[in-house]
């Protein structure tokens, strides 16, 4: 399991209120899916110098991040945001780059998740 600083299972539990296991698991892919697609558009906007483009896919990754738990990735979407919208490019590479290195790390506490979901 990661570590508190990286992932919230608090979250996993919030969630489980509001809907049943199919509805968690749902949401556990959705944000999957969600991620994989937002990393490749952050990717392409910092090549292309377009940090509008690149505030745009960090918005929606920081605010499902927060839903599911993954702390490490809603701090680093919202600090690319941050700067992308303050048109600070000089940590950007950096931080785009440790978005990527979350998300490998928080991909297996997804599984994990979607199999603990009790029925």
């Amino acid at each position: 399991m990661l570590p508190a600083t990286e992932f919230d299972p608090e979250a996993i539990v919030r969630l489980r209120r509001i809907g049943n296991a199919a509805f968690v698991r749902e949401m556990l892919d959705l944000f999957e899916q969600l991620a994989v697609a937002k990393l490749d558009a952050a990717r392409l906007a910092l090549t292309a110098g377009d940090l509008a483009a690149l505030a745009a896919a960090a918005h929606p990754l920081k605010s499902s991040s927060g839903g599911v738990g993954a702390r490490c990735m809603y701090d680093l979407a919202t600090r690319i945001e941050l700067h992308a919208t303050r048109g600070e490019t000089e940590p950007l590479a950096g931080l785009v780059a440790e978005l990527e290195a979350a998300f490998v790390r928080f991909r297996p506490e997804l599984q994990s998740a979607r199999e603990r979901i009790a029925p």
